[in-house]
C-alpha cells in the first residue's frame, strides 16, 4: 500500500500536471512530454493519472480544449470557427466541429448563436453589477503572485455555495490554524460545459510569504501579472453569466484579451447562507 507521503506527492505533481495543461491547450502536449513535466515515466503517469481523475490524460486534454473552444465561441464572436479550432489546437475546422458537436450535442455555430442570444437577454454587464449601479465599469488591474492554501471541491457549483465555504471551510480555516484573510475562489471548469461530477473548484486563503502550512494542507500561487476586473453582486445562479459577460463585454472594452490562465473570484470574508454574493471577478488578459 503507497504510504500517505507517497499519495500526497503524486497528487501534488497531477495537480500541477493540470495547471500546466491548462495553461497550454493550444499546444500539442503529447504523453511524453507530460510525463516529463510530472516527474513520471509515460506508463506510471497513463495509470496514475487515469486512476486519479477518472479519464486518461488525451480525454482530460482532449475535454478541456473543447471547454476553452466552447468560451470561445461564445465570448469572442470575432473570431472564426477555423481560428478557434486553431487557437486550441485542431489542425481544421472539420475536425473540429465533429469532436465539438460528439461532447456538446451540437456544432460550434449552433452553439454560439445559442450562447450569445442567452447572454443578449441576461442584460450584459449590468448583470455583472446587478444591485451596485454606484460601483465603477471593469477595469485593469496589476496583481502580485499570491500564494494561498487551498481545499478542493469536487461536484456542482451549487454546493459550494450551499455549505461548503461556511461550513466545511471555516470549520477546516480552524482546525489548521490558518489566517482569517482574503478569500478566493478558483473555479477550474466551466459549469455550463462540464458534468456536475467532474466541477474542480478550489476555496483558498491568503497567506504571507513565511506562513507556515502544516503538511496536510495544500498550497497554490495565484499568479502576478495583468487582470481584468469587475465587482459582481448577485446569486451564485448569476454568477456563470456574469463570468461571460465580462468576457464577452468587458475585455473588449478594456482593449485586451484573456490570457490562459484561472479566473478567480476574490471576497473580503466568507460567502455566507445569505443567498447573495460580493466578490471581485478576476479574468487574466494580455495586450491585443
Amino acid at each position: 500500500m503507497p504510504t500517505y507521503d507517497h499519495q500526497a506527492r503524486h497528487a501534488s505533481r497531477l495537480e500541477a500536471l493540470l495547471r500546466h495543461i491548462d495553461r497550454h491547450l493550444d499546444q500539442s502536449l503529447p504523453l511524453a512530454e507530460l510525463a516529463r513535466q510530472s516527474h513520471l515515466s509515460p506508463y506510471h503517469l497513463h495509470r496514475l493519472f487515469s486512476t486519479w481523475a477518472g479519464e486518461n490524460p488525451a480525454d482530460y486534454l482532449g475535454r478541456r480544449r473543447l471547454a476553452y473552444a466552447a468560451v470561445l465561441l461564445s465570448c469572442k464572436v470575432e473570431m472564426s470557427v477555423l481560428q478557434v479550432a486553431l487557437e486550441v489546437g485542431f489542425g481544421s475546422a472539420e475536425a473540429f466541429a465533429r469532436a465539438f458537436k460528439r461532447q456538446y450535442g451540437q456544432s460550434p455555430s449552433a452553439w454560439r448563436k445559442q450562447q450569445v442570444s442567452n447572454l443578449d437577454q441576461a442584460g450584459g454587464l449590468a448583470q455583472v453589477h446587478a444591485c451596485a449601479s454606484e460601483v465603477p465599469g471593469p477595469w485593469l488591474e496589476t496583481r502580485a503572485p499570491q500564494r494561498v492554501a487551498c481545499r478542493r471541491h469536487i461536484g456542482p457549483y451549487s454546493d459550494v455555495f450551499g455549505g461548503f465555504w461556511q461550513d466545511a471551510m471555516a470549520n477546516w480555516l480552524s482546525e489548521c490554524g490558518l489566517p482569517d484573510g482574503d478569500f478566493y475562489g478558483v473555479g477550474h471548469d466551466d459549469p455550463l460545459l462540464t458534468e456536475p461530477a467532474r466541477v474542480r473548484y478550489d476555496a483558498c486563503v491568503a497567506l504571507s510569504v513565511d506562513w507556515l502550512l502544516p503538511e496536510q494542507v495544500a498550497e497554490q500561487w495565484l499568479a502576478g501579472g495583468q487582470y481584468a476586473v469587475s465587482h459582481f453582486r448577485g446569486t451564485a445562479q448569476q454568477l456563470p453569466g456574469a463570468w461571460r459577460t465580462l468576457y464577452r463585454e468587458g475585455l473588449p472594452a478594456l482593449a485586451v484579451d484573456f490570457a490562459m490562465g484561472p479566473c478567480f473570484e476574490r471576497y473580503d470574508a466568507l460567502p455566507d447562507h445569505s443567498g447573495e454574493l460580493q466578490c471581485r471577478l478576476y479574468i487574466p488578459v494580455k495586450p491585443r
